[in-house]
């Protein structure tokens, strides 16, 4: 009898092992968003930066990107999301970075912009970033955020027509995968910063996009509003949890033959 149930076990975990060896990659896509992702209990980081108050925490609804008085006063968004629920294993196929307007800039002048999102080398708190530092006591290594010059994504748009709830989304591209790809390995957060090309022109060019500390008596609801990473990542099933638990049926059967006997 245990000869019989040895052998079978041997052959059943073999099995199990080649067919999930063999099992092809299973597709799935996981978005991370404020109040949304996990029944709500995500929590994700967006705010901005202003270079006339460079010491002001704008840690509140509103994620301005964009220059405010030409050349002078200009803003910029930092964004942060956790991806360590992301199956261990998993390889990031596609990542998109979804904004949504909160309402159109009629200061502005009416012409099409960039905007850029980039890797924020230095990571930041979300309570208490500033144009001059990522955290209280922790200054930028370049005041206005430390970020690749590489863009990783871009949109071009309107600061004047864009209506609120007008979703921004920043495609996926191969540096974005590959930067959200390392991030996931290291089950870590994966920081991001938003520019804008009038940033660097002679008119005022302001985007006025939502973040995600919005009231919930008067502001949209968070999954029409606060910032979202989209995943789509694939994944081969795991052999270990296939033969862990053979391995147990296995011993059990053992157990069951000696009290047999």
């Amino acid at each position: 009898m245990k000869r019989s149930i040895a052998t079978s076990c041997v052959m059943a975990l073999g099995a199990a092992v080649a067919v999930s060896l063999g099992s092809p990659a299973i597709g799935a896509t996981m978005s991370f968003q404020e109040d949304v992702t996990n029944g709500g209990s995500y929590q994700a980081g967006a705010a901005y930066i202003d270079n006339n108050s460079p010491d002001t925490v704008f840690d509140n609804a509103s994620a301005f990107v964009g220059a405010i008085t030409p050349s002078t006063r200009i803003t910029r968004v930092l964004l942060s999301f956790d991806l360590s629920s992301l199956p261990a294993g998993a390889t990031v196929d596609s990542v998109t970075l979804n904004m949504k307007a909160r309402s159109e800039d009629g200061s502005s002048t009416s012409e099409d912009h960039s905007i850029t999102l980039h890797e924020l080398t230095t990571p930041f708190v979300e309570s208490e970033a500033t144009w001059n530092s990522a955290s209280t006591g922790n200054a930028w290594t370049a005041a206005g955020g430390d970020f690749d010059a590489t863009v990783l994504s871009s949109v071009v748009a309107n600061p004047t027509t864009l209506a609120e709830g007008d979703t921004l989304a920043f495609t996926s591209s191969p540096d974005l995968v590959s930067l959200a790809q390392s991030v996931a390995d290291s089950d870590g957060t994966i920081y991001l910063l938003l520019d804008s090309d009038s940033n660097n022109d002679d008119d005022r060019g302001l985007f006025r996009l939502w973040a995600d500390d919005l009231n919930p008596d008067t502001n949209p609801d968070p999954s029409v509003a606060h910032p979202e990473l989209v995943v789509e990542f694939t994944q081969i099933p795991e052999p270990a949890s296939i033969v862990l638990a053979l391995f147990g049926a296995c011993a059990l059967g053992f157990v069951g033959a000696r009290k047999a006997v």
